[in-house]
Formats: C-alpha cells, structure tokens, sequence
C-alpha cells in the first residue's frame, strides 16, 4: 500500500510497485490496511518526509514551509504510531520502520525546517522504542543519505536535482532501490 497525501503521486507510485494507493494522512493507510489485511498491520514503513530549499542565506523559510515539514516529517509517523499501537500491545508484536534521514542525525545545511523536523522523526522513533519495546513493539530508524530521484519523482524536480550536482558526481548517487538492495544484502 502507498500512501500520500497527493492522490496522483500515491496512484503513480502504487502503480510502479503493483501496489495498492490509499490517498490521505497516514491513519487513512492505517485504517485500508487493516480492511485489506482483516484487521492486523505486523510492519508499518513510516517513509513520509518532505522538504523545501531554503533559499539564500539570511532568508528563512516561511511558517507554512515549517507548518508543512512539521506535519509530514513528524506528526504523520506520530500518527501512524497513534493508530497502530493499541493492537500491537495488545498482541504484544509489531514492528514501526521509519525512514528519517541522515539529516536526523546531522544537520543538513540550508534548511532549516528539514533538518528540524528530521531530528525530531528521529527523537520519535527513539522514544517509541524506548517506550515500547519491553511489549513487543520493535521500532528502526533508517537515516539514508542524499539519493537520486526516482521516475515517481516529478521531471522538473528530476532535471534541478541533476543539473545541482556536479558531473563528476552525477552517477555515484544511489538510487532508493540501489541502497536497499545493498542494505539487505549486508
């Protein structure tokens, strides 16, 4: 199942994948997958993240750009946790998989509220493990670094992101597949 909040870009992607598009915040995906799945979610990937240039130095970004990274960076993987874990203490099992970014960890020059809503994806995913693991709930953070653009990325964005990078650098960039692949091979 994919979930997004652009109902064209979830279609897109699912289609990509032979998978199944649930438009909406994350306690939509929450609430299909378990009609789908007859009533039981065991791994919930937590991959929502958006971000915004920051422009020049010395101009931040506006409320809304930080209102927008704060919802989907941290409030949906709170969310999602929100909906799930009744069930997974209940059951005593479930497992949370949240895709944060290396600018949880680090800061990402530039901006701002990326890499302030990535540290706090982290924090969460943390405290979720801290809370919960002695009831079942296992929780992974996963802190990628940059990646090229995917073909569910749109071709505009594609183009900028290409042009940004220098060319000697162009073809070392993973793409998302090429890092998991190497990541459940180690």
């Amino acid at each position: 199942m994919v979930n997004d909040l652009d109902a064209g870009r979830a279609k897109a992607v699912a289609e990509e994948i032979g998978g199944l598009a649930v438009p909406g915040d994350a306690s939509s995906i929450v609430a299909e997958a378990r009609d789908a799945l007859g009533g039981t979610v065991d791994v919930y990937c937590a991959n929502a993240g958006v971000g915004r240039d920051g422009g020049e130095p010395g101009e931040p970004l506006g409320e809304q750009d930080w209102a927008l990274s704060w919802d989907v960076n941290v409030m949906a993987h709170v969310r999602a946790a929100h909906a799930l874990l009744p069930d997974w203490l209940e059951r005593g099992s479930g497992r949370f998989v949240s895709t944060v970014s290396a600018a949880g960890l680090l800061t990402m020059i530039g901006t701002a509220p990326y890499s302030v809503t990535k540290h706090g994806a982290y924090a969460f995913a943390e405290w979720l493990s801290l809370t919960y693991r002695h009831r079942g709930v296992k929780v992974h953070a996963i802190c990628p670094q940059e990646c090229a653009p995917t073909c569910s990325t749109p071709p505009a964005a594609r183009a900028t992101w290409s042009s940004s990078r220098p060319r000697s650098n162009r073809r070392t960039w993973p793409t998302p597949s090429s890092a998991a692949s190497r990541r459940t091979a180690s």
